[in-house]
């Protein structure tokens, strides 16, 4: 499944696709939008994780320039009771460094979607898609196969190795 959605100026900003070899739902920014152009492509979002019901989602943020950190609130109040219904519960969110996309991450890590999801903060995809495949080999191997319930902890990662340990709620 494949969607692609365009900003005001009729340019597409946002693709995502279901990876169904890899059970990864991969969403890519890219350019500029206004917040409805953010709210659009976010429902969109949903409808590809509503379908598949994917736990496992990358963001990439990496080719975008919009006010991420203004729609953190959005984003908990509309996007996290859908998101967490249609199966959501890791995200990777894939950023530049300095960017409005790491400052949202972050918010989105300390806020009601990291309390609800596995939120990790990456600024290289490959580092993203690694984590989620690796919490997909935690999830088959059961609860507490690494020593830990799953929720425990969450790692805030800034590239190929975690940075810090992050509280759960």
């Amino acid at each position: 499944m494949y969607r692609e959605v365009q900003n005001i100026f009729g340019r597409v900003f946002y693709r995502i696709e279901y990876n169904s070899a890899a059970n990864i739902v991969e969403a890519e920014w890219q350019g500029a939008a206004t917040q409805q152009d953010l709210r659009n492509a976010v429902v969109a979002g949903l409808e590809v994780h509503e379908r598949t019901h994917c736990a496992y989602r990358l963001n990439d943020n990496t080719g975008f320039s919009g006010p991420w950190a203004d729609s953190v609130a959005w984003l908990e109040e509309e996007w996290l009771p859908r998101a967490h219904a249609a199966g959501i519960r890791y995200l990777a969110h894939v950023a530049r460094a300095g960017s409005f996309g790491e400052q949202a991450g972050e918010a989105m890590l300390r806020g009601r979607i990291g309390s609800q999801i596995e939120v990790a903060l990456f600024f290289n995809r490959p580092a993203a898609f690694k984590w989620l495949t690796q919490k997909q080999g935690e999830q088959a191997a059961g609860p507490g196969a690494r020593g830990l319930p799953t929720r425990q902890a969450k790692a805030c990662h800034k590239g190929p190795k975690p940075l810090r340990e992050c509280s759960a709620a």
